[in-house]
């Protein structure tokens, strides 16, 4: 939110709810943050301010990362443009990233992957209530988790990259990438296109549902 700085000067921020922050994964002076209000602020922390604003994404969770080459990924709880990519120099648009369904998700959270899944990014939401499966480099769908009985809040892939972790209201379901990306590319690349008609992930990980 717009505050009044030390040195007098009004800040200009958010002017409305804040639901996601992040470091800069190189700069650590640098924080990004993204809201209700349809903007991304760029924070830096050696003059205390927003520095530069991104237009358009209206985020409703936790769907905002920095990747390490200076790209930012953005979800946006609505029924179009949901998933998109934004050069952190100039913030400038780079793409929007179709979901792999007729029926995108509006998105509550994405994040770019780690480790053994640094090629992919994943992404949920709701209407329908689902997450989703991209290649990093070409934004093509690959995979998804469908039919769940409610919304996705959050994705969480391990630092190793080899387990995704999705949850729900009250469930949070566990898969396994290597499963996952062995089944993409098993058949030589074939299988992307296959994937993209309707692969859902096998419910192979466990299911942890709270006491």
């Amino acid at each position: 939110m717009g505050s009044s700085h030390s040195d007098g000067i009004k800040v200009v921020g958010h002017s409305n709810r804040v639901f996601a922050v992040r470091w800069h994964p190189v700069d650590s002076h640098i924080i990004l943050s993204g809201g209700w209000d349809n903007t991304v602020q760029i924070w830096d922390l050696r003059c205390g301010r927003s520095v530069r604003s991104i237009f358009g994404p209206k985020l409703c969770g936790e769907a905002l990362d920095v990747s390490d080459n200076n790209k930012i990924l953005t979800g946006s709880w609505r029924s179009t443009k949901q998933l998109q990519e934004w050069d952190f120099g100039t913030g400038d648009l780079i793409r929007t990233l179709e979901w792999m369904s007729n029926e995108p998700s509006q998105v509550y959270t994405a994040q770019y992957g780690k480790g053994l899944s640094h090629k992919y990014i994943v992404a949920g939401g709701s209407k329908p209530n689902s997450a989703c499966v991209f290649h990093k480099d070409s934004g093509q769908a690959l995979a998804g988790v469908s039919g769940l009985e409610k919304a996705v809040y959050s994705v969480a892939i391990s630092e190793s990259g080899s387990y995704l972790a999705v949850t729900t209201a009250d469930n949070v379901y566990l898969y396994d990438m290597i499963d996952l990306t062995s089944s993409i590319y098993e058949n030589g690349g074939e299988g992307n296109r296959t994937a993209a008609g309707g692969l859902t992930w096998p419910p192979r990980g466990h299911r942890a549902r709270p006491d």
